[in-house]
């Protein structure tokens, strides 16, 4: 992966695989289906927001 140098996106990423992980442990666990259900719609908004950076970020932006 090529090194990234937006500063933002990289942390959106970091916060967007914490939540991802957490989800899923929820989802293993088989209990309360709601928290899984916000878990989802959170981690899409930011995947939605990783995209919208990534689509305005200029090649200087990714090395």
């Amino acid at each position: 992966m090529a090194e990234i140098k937006f500063p933002l996106l990289c942390e959106l990423l970091e916060i967007y695989g914490l939540a991802v992980v957490k989800r899923d442990e929820l989802r293993a666990r088989r209990i309360r289906r709601d928290l899984v259900a916000e878990y989802d719609e959170l981690c899409q908004a930011m995947e939605d927001d990783a995209i919208q950076l990534i689509a305005c970020a200029r090649p200087r932006l990714v090395r």
